[in-house]
């Protein structure tokens, strides 16, 4: 049975921090968002993402340790019903929410075309055509084939069955729900906490649905979410195969993962068998050849080359400003609370294009400083912190600063760093290091 031992005030008390933090980022995504203005609304949802993942590492130097031990176990028949129980009757809730957001949110090109773009490649698809072969053309544009296969893919299956494409994206969003809420089942908490870490993450997309149910009927967002609900956990966990899945499917979604993905690897080389990491390794790359680069990137070994400039040009355009807004306005993506592009946009010197620019170097830079600064603390804490934990509150720490320094700050992207949160603030108890306590041959959390 895994027992792992915590700070002096108990994980409860420690939880209960990051809980207050996780209530100050949800609430500034949703119920808050922008109430404070873009500049103070922007800063407080950044400094409590960055808490959620910086604090696990003042835990970490807390002693002498208490007797508070957080325990994994088989599933019992009475904790696996009354979570069936609620995970039914929020999925009830979920479905009824997302099928009023369907209905109220038609599929128009010109209101966004994220789903009807994602509709002509499951078409193509399903029809045998090449999917990345030619451009996706509207009346009055046409966009580069440039989104990565596992933002259609699982869309297919909606496509065949003849049902809104956004039902596959939130039951994506749901399966990663479900690994979550498995490894709560075989928490050894009482009743009540059970119960709460069982309904955390429900309710936090409810509030999303409820605030932001742009993001539900306009992008596949809740589906890349999902898959990184199935990170987090596959992260605290030492199989191979889960692990690989989700990194694929995440790498495979959007580019987001991939300055972090080498941290990751070094932490693996470190802590656990070499042969290990190696084939967790091949298994990624033989993902990435057989569902990305063989048969699609192959088609069009240009269009990541010409997205990436494409990119630049609709960044430009966001920070001119919509069209329907009035001249002199300030531009609506960037002034919604979320990012600091709008800083940027106000307080950078030069000319427009040159404000953006300075935006982009400084994402760049802080991004790859996060990934370096958490490889250093790696060493300093790596006989302190569970290492599987170590990685995941990396990832949340990497992504407080790739997502908050992004060159468009659209807010349905968001949703992942803040859902992300639910699973780093549960796995808490694991900053203290277990590693002369669980050989590599213990029962894992995830079966």
């Amino acid at each position: 049975m895994l027992q792992l031992n915590i700070g002096p005030l108990g994980f409860r008390r420690h939880q209960a921090v990051m809980l207050g933090l996780f209530i100050v980022e949800l609430g500034f995504y949703t119920v808050y968002a922008n109430r404070l203005g873009p500049y103070l609304s922007a800063s407080l949802f950044f400094v409590s993402s960055l808490g959620i993942g910086l604090y696990p590492l003042w835990c970490a130097r807390q002693a002498p340790y208490s007797p508070d031990r957080l325990q994994f176990r088989q599933v019992t028949v009475p904790r696996l019903l009354v979570g069936q129980v609620l995970f039914g009757l929020g999925a009830v809730v979920l479905a009824v929410k997302q099928l009023a957001i369907i209905r109220a949110f038609p599929l128009d090109y010109h209101l966004s075309d994220v789903i009807p773009s994602v509709d002509q490649f499951v078409t193509r698809f399903l029809q045998g055509e090449k999917v990345y072969g030619r451009d996706i053309a509207y009346p009055e544009y046409s966009i580069i084939p440039n989104y990565l296969p596992f933002q259609w893919l699982p869309m297919t299956f909606s496509k065949w069955a003849q049902i809104d494409l956004r039902w596959s994206a939130l039951l994506m969003c749901v399966t990663g729900i479900v690994a979550y809420e498995w490894a709560v089942l075989k928490a050894n908490v009482r009743w009540g906490p059970l119960l709460g870490w069982l309904a955390l993450p429900l309710v936090a997309l409810g509030l999303m649905m409820q605030h932001r149910p742009d993001v539900f009927g306009y992008t596949v967002e809740p589906m890349v979410m999902g898959y990184y609900l199935l990170l987090g956990c596959s992260l605290m966990s030492r199989s191979i195969g889960f692990r690989a899945v989700a990194l694929l499917l995440c790498g495979l979604s959007r580019f987001s993962l991939l300055l972090w993905v080498p941290l990751y690897l070094l932490i693996l080389f470190c802590e656990e068998p070499r042969a290990r990491t190696w084939r967790l390794l091949a298994y990624c790359v033989v993902g990435v050849l057989l569902v990305y680069i063989i048969p699609f990137m192959s088609q069009n070994w240009t269009a990541p080359f010409r997205a990436m400039q494409a990119y630049e040009t609709a960044a430009l355009g966001e920070w001119a400003g919509q069209a329907w807004q009035e001249p002199g306005a300030k531009p609506f993506q960037l002034f919604q609370g979320y990012g600091f592009a709008a800083f940027f946009h106000d307080f950078g010197g030069g000319a427009l294009l040159d404000r953006l620019h300075s935006l982009q170097r400084t994402h760049l830079w802080l991004s790859l400083a996060a990934v370096v600064a958490m490889g250093v603390l790696f060493f300093r804490y790596r006989r302190r912190i569970d290492s599987r934990y170590f990685a995941l509150i990396s990832l949340k720490v990497y992504f407080a600063f790739f997502y908050n320094f992004i060159q468009v700050p659209y807010g349905y992207l968001f949703i992942v760093p803040v859902m992300l949160s639910v699973v780093v603030i549960f796995f808490l108890p694991f900053a203290r290091s277990a590693s002369t306590e669980v050989p590599l041959d213990q029962p894992e959390i995830h079966g």
